[in-house]
């Protein structure tokens, strides 16, 4: 009886990656049966959640993908875990991951979702506010449509999860008390502080530039918060406003002794564009050409 050698194999290991169609970190992907390394595609492997998920994408060919292709995976409508927080009312973002995998590929979107703890409920897609010693103060849950823009229409604009019966369990504190929205990450961290407005723009950031820690402000207003600002005492920080919104920031940037970029008055594609926008439409050039 003869044994077949096979191309690719299930990675060996408890180590688990995050599962392109339920959500959660029990996916083992395929990998080079050569060296039980080199990943096959972001989107091929196995969820071990047989009976609840079921996902499975087997790699074909014999050759390693130059650009894995982007998944079309069909999220399920199942709970989302939150780090410690165990809260069964937050769904998988599944819309916005599809934003985001378009622009970033399906692991590094998978890779934002985990890591900047982006959720889901009643279709508004949910900011958590962790501090630096990981207490969520705040959820801020925002209506985006498909092509990763805000829903102009949805009334009101930004709800809260302190005002929610379904969340308001969850959120730490007797006050609102907000605090940057990716502040979690600059535990234990000594890179370069780049701080936003938006908070979709911190998290796909972090992925085109990974050298900073991306944290966003949330809006303009919140920058004149001094308590805030506490948790950046020390450290390399620079702020990249939006455009237009370079000379207001300047002002936090002397009172703090911030470095602050100018490169969306000189570059912006568009009024009121921030730097996510210089990608996303050159992406959009790409794809036209």
């Amino acid at each position: 009886m003869t044994t077949k050698n096979y191309k690719w194999e299930l990675r060996k290991g408890s180590r688990k990656e995050i599962c392109p169609n339920c959500g959660k970190r029990r996916f083992v992907p395929y990998v080079s049966a050569a060296d039980g390394k080199t990943l096959a595609g972001a989107q091929y492997g196995r969820c071990d959640r047989e009976q609840h998920c079921g996902y499975i994408c087997y790699p074909s060919g014999d050759g390693l993908p130059d650009v894995p292709k982007v998944a079309e995976a069909v999220v399920t409508d199942v709970p989302i875990y939150i780090s410690d927080m165990v809260c069964t009312e937050f769904r998988f973002p599944t819309a916005f991951y599809k934003f985001l995998s378009d622009l970033l590929g399906v692991q590094s979107a998978l890779h934002t979702i985990d890591r900047y703890q982006i959720a889901e409920y009643r279709g508004r897609v949910c900011f958590v506010q962790r501090d630096i010693n990981g207490i969520i103060r705040a959820v801020k849950m925002i209506k985006y449509k498909a092509d990763g823009h805000r829903d102009k229409n949805e009334m009101p604009p930004v709800m809260w999860g302190h005002k929610c019966k379904g969340l308001a369990k969850y959120v730490n504190g007797n006050t609102l008390q907000q605090c940057f929205f990716g502040e979690h990450l600059l535990k234990d961290c000594n890179k370069v502080v780049a701080i936003v407005e938006s908070e979709k723009t911190a998290a796909c950031m972090a992925e085109i530039m990974p050298s900073a820690v991306w944290i966003a402000c949330g809006g303009s207003q919140m920058l004149k918060n001094e308590r805030m600002h506490k948790v950046l005492e020390g450290r390399r920080v620079m702020m990249i406003p939006d455009n237009a919104q370079f000379y207001n920031w300047s002002r936090t940037a002397q009172k703090y002794g911030y470095n602050i970029s100018n490169v969306m008055e000189t570059k912006a594609p568009f009024e009121g564009a921030d730097i996510l926008d210089i990608f996303t439409e050159h992406n959009k050039q790409q794809q036209k050409q």
